[in-house]
């Protein structure tokens, strides 16, 4: 990339959303938003704002869609914050945030009639799909039906939804998805929008529920591998995950009394643990042939909680004890994994991981690659196949994997994460992790106890079903593929989302179009239910109306995810060239239909994507892209695991951190937003440049992942005092846990850090380690300070207006 040094500053303002006193309004996609709450605010997602689309006939009347100059515009990145819905051609269809966009959303809310329109544009069509999300405060549950019949189109198997289209006196209904005429049951005696009141007809996202006899309910399982290797004792991992388990299971879901679980530990041999209920702790039994792998007894390697409860405690209590004297460096995972796999296949379950090591004995045996000697294209690829393919036995086998990495040297997560992305589960990692820091400790506590209690689908199988002209061109994220339609899920993860790349393949007749997903799963109390998500689109041929509705999150997201992809299969340099040319195709296809060759002086671009730019340079400066020898690949792997797996409004965050002044705030701050349960208002956004950094400030960055808060020399020694009990030289930078508040300030603060975390354990059950930053702490500190002001020049990347004159520059070739 080339950087252009002679550029003209330009002033901006980023503010989340509106300084009182400059305006009280502002514009959305051509719409005047009045009387906006003042401060960013951590809410339930569906405090988000949310507009809906224009008619169409609105932009027939206006053929150019509405262009911003990015070297004058003020740069408001609370617009990441501000959500568009397709028109329903539905006055009955329920339009509530909790029933459409946190679940399903769509980077184009207008379709476009054909291919050749999309080819034009070079806007990517995606749909993002979060089908198991947890609910925030404040958020209405998901409609239960449980119908005499199940009224499916007998065309294409879609289920009845709010959108179809009702005919022949309301006997019969039209199929939104394949226009197949249906006779309706009975049953819905529809007569009139009044008298319809079903679930499924009103909302656009229902559970269908279908009741089991007791004995007929499934069971959950959790399978717990832990390494109890030398690194793995001595760092207190094995004690704390211990202790943690023995404390969250009360917690874990178990509705019918029929949860299980099962331990296997290992280090240069695999030790599995038989419960038997005659005795009060399991006997251990050592597998020392890590080759060929075989279960010791067919019975008593996994038991039930309530009925083994005594057992389990003691045995949880009395785990690290066991290994406290243990000097062995060697770890056979691959087998152990083996170990595992063999003793739920036929149940299905979830495994859950503990490993602080490279495995290098036994089955899967991995080597320390070197990042200068083997070429990047591959270094994020798996070094051995054992681990993909053992991850493709598991989701057939309906087993799903979540991974708690806790690596002090190199790990290869890119090999070890690839059984998570291949069976439906998460990646957690804790570098360096050592459990007398209180950070540490308590993100890992919190972060497997959310894994432990969280509700969860089991042994999902998904199916999208789109309108003719539609198809799916690649799903991402944590998702198997059976055939173009179907897809297999082993574990619904709250945290995790699902985005499919579409395309316009034929001609599209209808004036709408639609898509439904259909996921069948095992809920937590052991009963069969069935998702449906439906969501109808218009089409037009106009450009105005296409670009107008452009959502500018769910397009990101994508990009965001499919760069992930690029990097795994070629590297990050390919992934960072491909962000680069995806935005500037898109303002040079813009401004080939719009304006003439003598306009390419001025980098115009539709007001829908004018954060567009500043999303790609935040996405390439993202450790999981950055051009920098200072991010490891282990960590690098990591992130672009987050990436691919989570949900638009996470991968928002990551991207696009947040960063507020502490030093000087309003009375406001702090308080809860009225009507808004479970809101409150925070400082107003800075921007994500240095020049905000005053000498005698304080500042919160968090990026979903971290929380930094850096303070000055010249800082308030009140507010100091007040915040950490202590002066300025006193203070240790670093990885901490704030005291106790003693004042009305540290109060409001505490309350602010306390809802950016719960925020996040529920949106990605990610639990924020706050990292103290000062103006003489270590190089590495500040640098990943600065690192999140996205819009300042990095010897990795270019500043925001430098970016602004490259997109320019490669506009006018």
């Amino acid at each position: 990339m080339t950087l252009i040094n002679d550029f003209k500053p330009i002033k901006r303002t980023i503010t989340n959303y509106i300084i009182p006193g400059e305006e009280d309004s502002t514009t959305v996609n051509n719409k005047k938003i009045e009387n906006l709450p003042s401060g960013l605010f951590y809410c339930s997602p569906s405090a988000t704002p949310i507009y809906e689309t224009e008619s169409l006939s609105f932009y027939s009347k206006n053929k150019l869609p509405k262009f911003t100059n990015l070297f004058n515009e003020k740069l408001n990145i609370s617009q990441f914050d501000y959500h568009i819905l397709p028109k329903s051609p539905k006055d009955t269809v329920i339009r509530s945030y909790n029933a459409t966009y946190s679940y399903i959303s769509s980077s184009l809310n207008v379709v476009p009639y054909s291919k050749s329109i999309i080819k034009k544009l070079k806007i990517p069509f995606s749909i993002s799909v979060s089908p198991y999300r947890n609910l925030h405060e404040g958020d209405a549950p998901i409609p239960v039906v449980n119908p005499e019949k199940l009224a499916m189109c007998t065309g294409c198997r879609a289920y009845i939804n709010p959108f179809v289209t009702f005919i022949d006196d309301n006997s019969r209904y039209r199929c939104n998805i394949c226009n197949h005429i249906n006779t309706l049951p009975q049953f819905y005696k529809w007569s009139g929008k009044k008298s319809m009141k079903r679930p499924e007809l009103v909302n656009p996202i229902v559970d269908y529920v279908f009741p089991m006899a007791p004995e007929d309910l499934t069971s959950s399982i959790y399978l717990f591998i832990i390494d109890v290797s030398f690194i793995s004792i001595q760092s207190g991992m094995v004690y704390t995950v211990a202790n943690t388990i023995l404390e969250a299971l009360d917690k874990i879901p178990n509705p019918n009394g029929k949860a299980s679980v099962g331990f296997l530990t290992v280090d240069s041999s695999v030790h599995f643990y038989k419960f038997d209920s005659k005795t009060e702790r399991p006997s251990m039994i050592v597998l020392t042939d890590l080759e060929d792998v075989f279960l010791p007894s067919p019975q008593g390697l996994f038991t039930n909680i309530k009925e083994s409860r005594k057992a389990i405690e003691e045995f949880l209590k009395k785990l690290n004890k066991i290994f406290s004297f243990s000097y062995v460096n060697n770890n056979a995972f691959g087998s152990a994994l083996k170990a595992g796999y063999e003793i739920i296949k036929n149940i299905g379950g979830k495994i859950i991981v503990f490993q602080s090591i490279l495995p290098d004995v036994g089955l899967g045996t991995l080597k320390t690659r070197n990042s200068d000697e083997e070429k990047e294209s591959t270094l994020f690829q798996p070094y051995n196949k054992y681990y993909p393919q053992f991850a493709k036995d598991c989701s057939q086998n309906k087993i799903c994997i979540d991974l708690f990495l806790f690596p002090h040297q190199y790990m290869d997560i890119a090999t070890i994460s690839t059984l998570s992305r291949g069976t439906g589960g998460s990646v957690y990692v804790y570098e360096n992790f050592n459990s007398s820091v209180k950070g540490d400790q308590i993100k890992l506590v919190n972060e497997l106890t959310m894994v432990l209690s969280k509700s969860m689908g089991h042994n999902a199988l998904a199916r999208v079903f789109l309108s003719k002209g539609l198809n799916i061109v690649k799903a991402h994220g944590n998702i198997t593929q059976l055939s173009t339609d179907r897809y297999i899920i082993p574990m619904l993860n709250p945290e995790n989302t699902y985005t499919f790349e579409l395309d316009v393949s034929d001609n599209i007749k209808e004036t709408t179009v639609s898509i439904q997903v259909i996921l069948v799963h095992i809920d937590d109390k052991g009963e069969r239910k069935v998702r449906i998500i439906t969501q109808s689109f218009p089409t037009s041929s106009n450009l105005t109306s296409i670009i107008e509705n452009i959502d500018i999150c769910t397009l990101c997201t994508f990009l965001a995810k499919r760069a992930v992809d690029t990097t795994f299969n070629s590297g990050p340099e390919v992934a960072r060239k491909s962000i680069e040319n995806t935005c500037l195709d898109i303002v040079k296809s813009l401004h080939q239909l719009f304006f003439s060759k003598d306009e390419k002086k001025l980098l115009k671009i539709p007001t829908t994507l004018k954060l567009l730019p500043l999303f790609s340079l935040a996405l390439i400066n993202n450790e999981a892209f950055r051009n920098s020898k200072n991010v490891t690949p282990d960590m690098r792997s990591y992130l672009l695991n987050q990436l691919y797996s989570k949900s638009l409004n996470s991968i928002m965050n990551m991207v696009i951190p947040r960063f507020y002044s502490l030093h000087s705030l309003n009375s406001k701050v702090g308080q809860p937003i009225e009507n808004m349960k479970g809101s409150i208002i925070f400082p107003y956004a800075q921007n994500l440049c240095s020049d905000r950094i005053e000498g005698k400030g304080i500042y919160l960055i968090e990026n979903g992942l971290e929380i930094y808060i850096w303070i000055s020399k010249n800082s308030d020694s009140n507010l100091l005092q007040s915040l950490f009990h202590n002066n300025y030289d006193s203070i240790t930078s670093g990885k901490v846990e704030l005291p106790e508040p003693q004042n009305d300030y540290s109060e409001i603060i505490h309350k602010l850090i306390k809802k950016i975390r719960n925020h996040h354990i529920l949106s990605h059950n990610c639990y924020p380690v706050i990292y103290v930053v000062k103006e003489n702490s270590q190089n590495i500190l500040k640098r990943n300070f600065f690192a999140n002001l996205i819009e300042d020049r990095h010897n990795y990347s270019p500043s925001y207006p430098q970016y602004l004159n490259i997109l320019l520059k490669g506009l006018r070739e």
